[in-house]
């Protein structure tokens, strides 16, 4: 071997492989999960591309979904990742368990495409501002000052088209200023849901309406503070794992107290001003923003609602009934479709079409031997103002999960039948799986009581109409629904005690109508 290649193969050796040892070691000795990723986007459509997962210590795994959503990486245990897509930039995290318990599987939601830019970062509210002058055009290089209680100080620079965005941590009231016009509006970002964005617009157009609060008459800037301004622009996203559906299906239907979309205005912080602005702001949170998203999809794609998963949704927007009051169930069983409810409640012309609600949650979270037929209790009005609806509903589903099977159906129905006397029927949103603790009310019922049975797989043999809302339809000459398809009841020419439900038989014993063989 000549001198100079003997000389280039030692210091290979004296450089680079101790390092290599070093790494196969460390290899060795750090194990990795198998972690299994189901990955969907807001309208239940699986989710094809990749994904970027970067742990605490700067570990980047790339994750690569398939047609149908699924993906696998290899992850370092006890480690927090930030889960990154083209477009949504550090929008969720997670943490990964111990080795010791084995493999994992996690559930990823993005948002819909049309939320891009109408949203923050996860625990961050977003401030967009729009800033028009008098002529109607946008005002460009002005800074919008978002100033905390606590005295942090958020800033953002208006683009040629007038419009900023700021994003400032949840949980906190912001005073809003430009230059000539100091804390023109405020605005409180609650501490939950992760989405809450608040659109301002500022028009120097003369436009006015009614009184109009004085504002303090300087030019000064608002003073700023030692916190760095935060300018990160990435929306945020709905994220849930497995390991914990009931919680996590629990804050994708726990938006805040809505709010109206306030209206409030300002009079210009200087002397004589040639003009007077017109501010307004318009509030997006949880399901408004959702709202948005499926009512332009609608508007571009009819097909939108028959492709998507949401079935009590698609349900209800099929059935069409007159006069009716809507007795929802809202116990932990029905987390999952409480979102569609609102959201339909939500949409145009439905205020018109219901005449009255009612949430029951089987007690207010009492003990199953306090349970009484007739006076479980945990049962409330939907108010008619929308604003309202959610604040009643977060009460209800406040208490926790309802303790055992069986649900105060009955009572929930015969309440609402005596709150509302001129209703025409009674629709029950109801969970197929639970039973009805107090059957022994039904003759109490004079309405048509027409079911809606929610469940997360169609009806099959194995997963059949539950024999007591059969017999409460039968009895109130109502009918059933589930998410899937409208059940026929008939009752067989041959012989009256038996009915046919859909494909199912039941025949009557006693005084209870139970499922009998085909």
């Amino acid at each position: 071997m000549s001198r100079w290649l003997y000389t280039l193969v030692t210091c290979y050796v004296v450089l680079f492989v101790p390092h290599w040892v070093k790494a196969q070691d460390s290899t060795e000795v750090v194990r990795r999960l198998n972690v299994k990723f189901e990955v969907s986007v807001a309208d239940g459509a699986p989710f094809a591309g990749t994904v970027t997962l970067t742990g605490a210590n700067k570990d980047v795994v790339y994750l690569y979904t398939n047609r149908f959503g699924l993906g696998f990486a290899q992850l370092l245990p006890n480690t927090k990742y930030t889960v990154s897509v083209e477009g949504f930039s550090h929008f969720s995290h997670f943490e990964t368990a111990p080795i010791s318990d084995g493999d994992m599987e996690m559930e990823l939601v993005l948002p819909p495409a049309a939320l891009k830019g109408m949203s923050a970062k996860e625990g961050y509210g977003l401030v967009l501002f729009t800033y028009l002058d008098t002529q109607n055009a946008p005002v460009a290089n002005r800074i919008l000052y978002c100033k905390a209680e606590n005295g942090e100080l958020y800033t953002g620079t208006t683009s040629a088209d007038g419009r900023v965005r700021v994003e400032v941590p949840l949980g906190h009231t912001y005073q809003f200023s430009v230059e000539g016009y100091q804390n023109f509006d405020s605005h409180t970002f609650t501490s939950y849901p992760p989405l809450q964005t608040a659109d301002i617009k500022l028009e120097l157009n003369k436009k006015t309406t009614g009184v109009l609060p004085q504002v303090n008459k300087t030019k000064e800037q608002p003073p700023q503070s030692s916190s760095t301004p935060v300018r990160k622009k990435k929306p945020s996203v709905v994220y849930r794992t497995h390991k914990d559906s009931m919680q996590a299906a629990k804050k994708r239907i726990l938006p805040p107290r809505a709010q109206k979309t306030p209206t409030a205005f300002a009079i210009p912080a200087r002397e004589q001003a040639a003009e007077i602005p017109y501010l307004s702001k318009r509030v997006l949170e949880g399901v408004y923003m959702l709202r948005s998203v499926v009512q332009d999809e609608e508007r571009k794609n009819r097909n939108f609602l028959r492709r998507s998963r949401l079935h009590l949704l698609r349900t209800l927007l099929r059935t069409h009934y007159d006069s009716a009051v809507y007795v929802i169930d809202v116990t932990c069983s029905m987390d999952a479709y409480l979102e569609e409810y609102l959201l339909w409640l939500s949409l145009a012309n439905n205020a018109q079409k219901v005449y009255g609600g009612v949430f029951f949650n089987d007690g207010d979270g009492r003990a199953d031997s306090t349970k009484v037929a007739g006076s479980t209790g945990g049962i409330r009005l939907v108010p008619r103002p929308m604003e309202e609806i959610t604040e009643v509903l977060v009460n209800s589903i406040s208490f926790g999960c309802s303790g055992d099977d069986p649900e105060n159906d009955l009572e929930a129905l015969l309440f609402a039948q005596a709150e509302f006397p001129e209703a025409k029927q009674l629709i029950l949103i109801a969970d197929n799986n639970s039973a009805v603790r107090d059957m022994e009310l039904l003759p109490l019922l004079t309405k048509p009581v027409h079911i809606i049975l929610c469940s997360q797989s169609p009806l099959s043999d194995n997963n059949l109409p539950h024999e007591d809302y059969v017999n409460i339809a039968i009895a109130t000459h109502g009918s059933l629904s589930s998410l899937h398809e409208d059940l026929r009841v008939l009752r067989e020419e041959l012989d009256p005690d038996r009915v046919a439900v859909g494909r199912w038989h039941y025949q009557k014993l006693k005084d209870r109508f139970v499922r009998i063989a085909n």
